[in-house]
């Protein structure tokens, strides 16, 4: 029986890339390289970001004892939340660099194989930011439903 996926077809053939699209597949691999390297640049930022945050609340605590009820464990919290995005943001880096090179030499060595895995690559990354984005998505809508329930309780508070 014929799967759907060749309905209509007559045969599976192998498919090919002319010159337009091998130009414009790599000029892609060219941008998908630098913003992967933009990309590790920005991620190395974020951890220093996070260890000056944890250093300089620890700093703040032996130096000035008497200020850290008043938000001394903010920067503890900022440390680590620069930490969590930092560790969030190096799968996709990693991917789309992978997807670059691995597009890089597909091209150069005309092999199918190699222009499957640098697909699939640049899909896995495609496929973690959908799903990043869903999940940010979802604590804004959270945030705004318990902001009009918190905004509604004040009211019949006062």
């Amino acid at each position: 029986m014929e799967s759907i996926e060749n309905i209509g077809r007559t045969s599976p053939v192998e498919m090919t890339l002319d010159a337009s699209a091998k130009t414009s597949f790599r000029e892609t691999a060219k941008w998908a390289k630098f913003l992967s390297i933009v990309g590790m640049v920005s991620t190395v930022l974020i951890i220093i970001f996070a260890v000056v945050a944890l250093v300089s609340s620890s700093l703040m605590n032996t130096m000035y004892p008497s200020l850290s009820r008043f938000g001394g464990g903010m920067n503890i919290f900022i440390g680590l939340l620069y930490f969590i995005i930092a560790a969030i943001y190096i799968y996709p880096i990693v991917k789309l660099y992978q997807f670059s090179n691995l597009s890089k030499d597909a091209l150069a060595s005309e092999d199918s194989g190699l222009l499957s895995q640098a697909l699939l690559a640049q899909k896995s990354m495609f496929k973690f930011m959908g799903i990043v984005t869903i999940v940010v998505i979802s604590i804004y809508v959270l945030l705004f439903v318990f902001g009009i329930f918190g905004f509604i309780f004040m009211d019949m508070l006062q």
